[in-house]
C-alpha cells in the first residue's frame, strides 16, 4: 500500500533551507510532504501517490516548469492535483497570466512567508477536507 502525501515539492536542491521552511510549516499542520527531484519522472510519483498539491520550483532560466505543467495537463492530472509555481521572484503579471493559462493555480516566492503560503494555498479549507 502506498503512503499518502498531501503535498509534494519538485525542486532541484532537496536540501534547500527555504524548502525545509515550507516543509516544516506544512508538517506543523499535520500535512505530509514529499520532496521530489526536478525531473519529469516526478509526475509518475505524483500520480502513484495521488498527491493533491504540488509546488514546482521554476528557476525561470529554462523551460522545465512549463514543460512539466504541460505534461501534467496532457496526463489529465488537474482532476486530482493542483500545481503551484515557486520561484525566487514572482513572475510579472503578464507571465502569471500565461502560466495560469497552462495550469498553475498560484505563485509563491522562494523566501518562505507563512502569510503568503496561507493566502496562496488555501490551507485551512484543504486541511478541513483532508481530515
Amino acid at each position: 500500500m502506498n503512503k499518502y502525501y498531501n503535498f509534494a515539492f519538485i525542486v532541484p536542491d532537496e536540501n534547500s533551507q527555504e524548502i525545509d521552511k515550507y516543509k516544516s510549516f506544512l508538517e506543523k499542520m499535520e500535512l505530509s510532504v514529499l520532496i521530489l527531484p526536478h525531473s519529469m519522472e516526478s509526475l509518475d510519483q505524483i500520480a502513484n501517490f495521488d498527491i493533491c498539491k504540488v509546488i514546482v520550483y521554476d528557476n525561470q532560466t529554462d523551460s522545465f516548469a512549463r514543460k512539466l505543467i504541460i505534461e501534467a495537463s496532457v496526463r489529465k492530472m488537474f482532476k486530482k492535483t493542483t500545481f503551484y509555481n515557486l520561484a525566487k521572484d514572482k513572475p510579472d503579471d503578464d507571465q502569471q497570466i500565461i502560466l495560469m493559462s497552462i495550469g498553475y493555480a498560484g505563485f509563491l516566492e522562494l523566501e518562505f512567508s507563512a502569510d503568503e503560503a496561507r493566502s496562496i494555498i488555501d490551507l485551512h479549507d484543504y486541511r478541513q477536507r483532508a481530515a
